[in-house]
């Protein structure tokens, strides 16, 4: 499956409180295609609601400084 695809699954996972399956999916689109900031942000959130908090911080990290960047 194509990572645009993993990434509508994300959305639809996350919609429906998927949490788990929806962090999958966000995961693979980071690992397998340049993905914009909101990817990140739903992995985040992902991982707070799985009570995971250093992993949705880690992202929190690794995605804001780039949020301030002029394109």
């Amino acid at each position: 499956m194509n990572p645009r695809t993993q990434g509508l699954l994300g959305g639809i996972y996350w919609k429906q409180g998927r949490y788990e399956e929806a962090a999958g999916k966000f995961l693979f689109m980071t690992q397998y295609w340049d993905v914009d900031s909101p990817v990140y942000l739903r992995l985040a959130d992902c991982y707070k609601k799985l009570n995971q908090p250093k992993k949705a911080a880690y992202i929190l990290e690794k995605v804001l400084p780039g949020m301030n960047k002029k394109t």
